[in-house]
């Protein structure tokens, strides 16, 4: 297994354990959608999804925090949620981490 990253993480979303259950439902009832590879944008309800959309869709569709740390236009990420918006948000914290 080859991978450009060194290192790994495993993050929480600081929230009721019923906003969790609901944003996992909601990923569920996306299964079998394509991926979504307009990575500069983000909408909650869609007809495809990238990874880190999926999982900011998922929680905001569930009542739950806005877990982009940049939520309007940047330079960077433009109107996208991109992974590392998602671990340098507020709403998020590390449960597991390791590097190599």
């Amino acid at each position: 297994f080859l991978s450009r990253y060194d290192a790994v993480a495993v993050l929480r979303v600081a929230t009721s354990d019923y906003v969790r259950q609901n944003a996992v439902y909601f990923a569920y009832q996306q299964l079998g959608k394509p991926y979504d590879w307009g990575w500069w944008t983000k909408q909650v309800y869609g007809d495809s999804y990238y990874c880190s959309e999926l999982v900011w869709a998922a929680y905001i569709a569930a009542g739950g925090p806005d877990i982009d740390a940049n939520p309007g236009w940047t330079w960077t990420y433009l109107n996208g949620v991109a992974p590392q918006e998602v671990y340098d948000d507020d709403d998020t914290y590390v449960i597991y981490y390791h590097s190599v």
